[in-house]
């Protein structure tokens, strides 16, 4: 299994915002990336069939929606569709046969992924990144690629007074204990996707954001009192350490939290790992 959208070996053949303002041009560049290979199309993720549909540009198109995650997964150009929208779909379902629909020069898949359905620059999200495959045109192979074992996960926490501390990984504690200073900010990144936001005082909770970026405030003095992180395959085992109350117990999940809200509390120190 893997976040690919076909099976093993696959080229790319036009990369994630490639520029060609004649041929793409309602931004100039290229909004996803272009597959040949064998014919089956996968879902990406664990999601629900949000629309199907036919465009001028994109052909026969399947829209998947993720779930707990404001990702939309468009696939397009299909020959055929095999799902019904409002259906639920997994990376192994197929949902339909690559094809030459739409606005095209040959077969192939166009992927491309959306935070909000609006075709807009700030509403897409690199697909190579998301596959975990190079953005760069050449042949790859699936095998390479697959969700094996435990993946990393590394984290890094802005303390009060003390700024960014040094990275951290894989069940190591993240910030301090004992010294009553509050995490204000962190970074994670994991080996797969995920996505995670923290509830900021006097603030309430902030916006969702990927792999390795910053979550919380820096030069504003408040502090983070809780994080909730979604996996998109392993459950994360995650512990806080906080104010008045030291170590939580531990959670375990692809959709946890931990911390706390409402209590006024500092959140003092974190640990993540994959199971």
């Amino acid at each position: 299994m893997t976040n690919l959208p076909l099976t093993g070996v696959f080229s790319i053949t036009a990369t994630f915002k490639q520029i060609n303002k004649s041929l793409w041009k309602t931004l100039g560049f290229h909004t996803g990336l272009d597959f040949v290979g064998n014919d089956n199309i996968y879902a990406t993720c664990d999601g629900i069939v949000d629309e199907i549909a036919y465009s001028n540009a994109y052909g026969n198109y399947i829209i998947v929606k993720e779930d707990n995650v404001n990702r939309y997964h468009y696939f397009c150009h299909l020959s055929k569709v095999k799902v019904k929208k409002g259906d639920r779909v997994s990376r192994v379902t197929i949902i339909g046969i690559m094809g030459s629909t739409g606005n095209v020069t040959g077969k192939h898949l166009h992927y491309e992924i959306r935070k909000a359905q609006a075709l807009t620059e700030a509403n897409l999200i690199n697909p190579a990144d998301y596959c975990g495959i190079p953005n760069k045109k050449g042949a790859f192979n699936s095998v390479n690629y697959e969700l094996k074992g435990k993946p990393n996960i590394k984290y890094q926490a802005h303390c009060q007074n003390l700024g960014w501390q040094e990275e951290k990984k894989n069940g190591e504690w993240a910030g301090t204990t004992g010294q009553g200073l509050r995490v204000e900010a962190l970074i994670i990144n994991a080996d797969i996707n995920i996505q995670y936001r923290v509830h900021i005082q006097d603030k309430g909770w902030s916006d969702y954001v990927p792999n390795g970026c910053v979550a919380g405030t820096v030069g504003e003095s408040k502090r983070i009192e809780a994080i909730e992180i979604i996996s998109s395959k392993n459950p994360i085992k995650a512990q806080a350490h906080i104010e008045n109350i030291g170590n939580q117990k531990e959670v375990t999940g692809t959709h946890i939290k931990i911390g706390t809200e409402g209590q006024a509390l500092r959140l003092e120190a974190f640990r993540l790992e994959f199971e």
